[in-house]
């Protein structure tokens, strides 16, 4: 009886230092084949862990990442209007983003966006057109949001005046242009980048316009009142709401929802962000329903249809407010190299080097030589 006892105890010391072990070298291989990355967005913050084969350092794999993203960016523009072109820089499959934008009376500001596959193909694959059709000052019932009806007062953005559009180009090929009424009450500051870059905290990719919307100084006519912002979108696309977009599922934004539009395999998407600087103060952002306006649009093209949208800053008459959307489609050639990045980086299951395989194999084998010695003193 004292043999068997002894032999349980040996036993249970085995396995307890085998555990032991085993605990301490699954700690060191996640901190050595991992690596936390944060992303900020405005005053959001979305951490993100990446591993690496075989604990390898991250910065090849994140500038394979960067350079995915990479694009060949051409931009003319005049006093009230201005034309992207944007090729993928991937080597084997290069598609093009070409962006008009103009703004005059008579016309809301519009984006136009379309999407080649090929950059050389005549075909063009995807397009949406999403423009700014007006400010509306509502009644803000206990943080509620406009649904297009019950206006205190309308700010027309097709009858504004511009002022001739400005364009500056940093010291990383990063172009920012700025349209404003002239009065100075909206501001539309679009961001176009040919690489990935970080601007006031938050992420540019060069897939996407990022978009500054600034209303300063609104005419408020009521009391207790918030402002909404009307925004058309015409596509021939299928249009679905999701709850998270594009730079979120890659790490570079967070707190986000999107419009995806989807047509033939190919995805473009309208992003915003859930909160608005107003005066300085974050406030969250609400939005009304995607209603069909088909029947009022007389600029469609055939099989377009044309969907509008209230987003509503909920905050009381702010005289400031800031809000970041993006417009932008899914690069088929990006997703392929970062397809292939990922392939070349998977095999994660391996242990860090400085832990040898062996090690880890004599840690199951000092348990099983131990079951194998309790079962030998019973018999």
């Amino acid at each position: 009886m004292k043999t068997i006892n002894r032999s349980k105890s040996l036993l249970m010391v085995f396995v307890i230092i085998s555990l032991l072990m085993f605990s301490i070298y699954a700690s060191k291989a996640v901190a050595d084949g991992t690596e936390t990355q944060t992303t900020k967005s405005g005053d959001k913050t979305s951490t993100s862990t990446v591993t690496h084969k075989d604990g390898e350092k991250t910065a090849e794999q994140e500038k394979e990442q960067h350079d995915a993203f990479g694009r060949q960016v051409e931009v003319q523009n005049s006093t009230n209007n201005f034309q992207i072109e944007s090729v993928s820089k991937v080597a084997n499959r290069k598609d093009k983003i070409e962006v008009e934008f103009q703004v005059h009376k008579g016309d809301s500001p519009e984006f136009k966006f379309s999407y080649k596959t090929e950059a050389n193909s005549t075909q063009t694959k995807f397009k949406f057109r999403v423009d700014f059709n007006k400010i509306v000052e509502y009644k803000n019932l206990n943080g509620s949001a406009y649904n297009g009806t019950g206006a205190v007062s309308t700010y027309d953005l097709s009858n504004a005046t511009w002022s001739p559009l400005s364009t500056v180009v940093d010291q990383y090929g990063t172009y920012t242009i700025t349209a404003s009424t002239s009065d100075n009450v909206f501001t539309l500051v679009i961001h176009v980048a040919s690489q990935i870059v970080k601007k006031d905290n938050v992420t540019i990719t060069p897939n996407a316009l990022k978009i500054d919307v600034k209303i300063n100084n609104y005419a408020y006519k009521g009391t207790q009142t918030s402002l909404a912002l009307g925004t058309k979108i015409k596509t021939t696309a299928t249009q679905r709401v999701e709850n998270s977009s594009y730079d979120e599922e890659n790490h570079f934004a967070s707190n986000e929802k999107e419009l995806n539009m989807t047509q033939a395999g190919v995805s473009g998407f309208f992003s915003w962000a859930n909160w608005v600087y107003a005066d300085g103060k974050n406030a969250s952002v609400l939005t009304s329903k995607f209603q069909n306006i088909s029947s009022e649009e007389h600029d469609l093209s055939v099989g377009e249809h044309a969907s509008r949208v209230f987003f509503s800053f909920n905050a009381i008459q702010p005289k400031k407010v800031f809000w970041d959307p993006k417009i932008g489609v899914v690069s088929q050639s990006t997703s392929a190299a970062l397809q292939s990045i990922a392939q070349k980086y998977l095999g994660t299951t391996s242990l860090p080097s400085g832990v040898p395989g062996f090690e880890f194999i004599a840690v199951f084998a000092m348990i099983f030589v131990a079951a194998g010695l309790y079962r030998r003193k019973i018999d």
